[in-house]
């Protein structure tokens, strides 16, 4: 017999999914004392208000409408040199291809993104090894600094998913910023107003969800690429791959540090705050970050 079942999946409960977002299903009949489930298919989260062309490399996969051949080459040699300067720094290389969608502008962008910042002009989506972003001749500039940064958030989960567990925001940012190249000038400005009057934030306090307010986000992600820049140059690229890993297998920050760097969380602050040229931590003089 033939049966016309449906069902109705309401993506304002489950969060949204990105365009490119793959999702597999199948049918679970049970009836009469038997079971029978249904082959595995297949099917794409589509945008089909534009007509989609494609680049691709070995790591990156580029899908866009608006500008030329060059404008997506620009990005997509971008995003490959974003790769290679992350696993220098890091150890970590894709294990899956990247999805880009680019959109003409970061509204068209935002229209397909449920709860997205009005300020988000790009947004990646590592547990689908997907970035969206609102790049046009316009903003290349920028935009190429922005598909580093997300590209990296993609191939950072990749390399250390752990079910149930996931790398400090002050870990995760810092990378993401650190791989874009010099720090940007509001990023020194922040830090540098925030060492003279000791106001920096803990490291433990940066685990977590960055400050919703524009002046705290932009010192807890100069703080975190500080941070990260700190472990790198200091104790060097192998160290932070082993870090990488050693997360990846033990699941918490605090072990992971102590068997790689030899301190946990609070020696990493006390480390970084004499590199800075800042006293002892003292009870009471911090910012944390602010409850969710």
């Amino acid at each position: 017999d033939d049966l016309d079942i449906e069902w109705e999946w309401d993506l304002r409960d489950a969060g949204g999914l990105p365009v490119g977002a793959r999702v597999t299903y199948s049918w679970l009949l049970s009836g009469a004392g038997r079971t029978f489930e249904t082959q595995t298919q297949t099917v794409v989260f589509e945008d089909p208000r534009f007509d989609w062309q494609t680049i691709q490399s070995d790591h990156t996969r580029i899908q866009w409408y608006a500008g030329d051949q060059a404008f997506a080459r620009d990005l997509l040699g971008t995003a490959d040199a974003g790769i290679e300067k992350l696993a220098a720094s890091t150890g970590v290389m894709p294990n899956e291809l990247v999805h880009v969608r680019i959109y003409e502008t970061s509204e068209a962008m935002r229209e397909t993104v449920l709860f997205s910042p009005e300020w988000a002009g790009g947004i990646a989506f590592p547990t689908h090894n997907l970035v969206a972003m609102g790049i046009n001749e316009y903003n290349l500039s920028w935009g190429r600094d922005a598909m580093v940064h997300e590209m990296a958030h993609v191939v950072i989960v990749q390399a250390t998913f752990r079910c149930g567990s996931s790398l400090p925001a002050w870990l995760d940012e810092g990378l993401a910023v650190y791989n874009e190249g010099d720090a940007a000038s509001m990023f020194n400005s922040a830090l540098n107003d925030a060492v003279e009057n000791d106001k920096a934030f803990s490291v433990r306090g940066l685990a977590g969800a960055f400050p919703s307010s524009e002046d705290g986000a932009v010192l807890a992600y100069a703080q975190s690429r500080s941070l990260v820049a700190h472990l790198i140059d200091t104790h060097g690229a192998s160290h932070m791959n082993a870090l990488l890993e050693r997360f990846t297998e033990l699941g918490t920050i605090d072990r992971a540090l102590t068997e790689v760097y030899g301190f946990d969380s609070d020696g990493l602050e006390a480390e970084w705050r004499a590199s800075v040229g800042l006293p002892a931590r003292e009870e009471g003089n911090s910012i944390e970050r602010e409850p969710l």
